[in-house]
């Protein structure tokens, strides 16, 4: 303690990185998924095209579902 701090508060203990990330996600979740779109093997069936060749399911969800206001 540095004198500094308020009667009875002790400063966090530091923490390695990997702990402080999984003490991290126990308090907010985990906010970013583990493997990205990038990351996967091509053809899942999420990432498949819709048919013209340019889009893929995701894309064309996002699509059909702009709010009116973004036209």
């Amino acid at each position: 303690m540095t004198g500094r701090e308020p009667h009875g508060v002790r400063p966090a203990p530091r923490l390695d990185p990997s702990a402080r990330r999984r003490r991290r996600d126990e308090v907010f979740g985990e906010v970013l998924p583990e493997a990205t779109a990038d990351d996967r093997e091509p053809g899942r069936p999420e990432d498949a095209a819709t048919g013209d060749g340019s889009d893929t399911a995701a894309d064309a969800w996002l699509r059909d579902n702009v709010p009116p206001h973004h036209g």
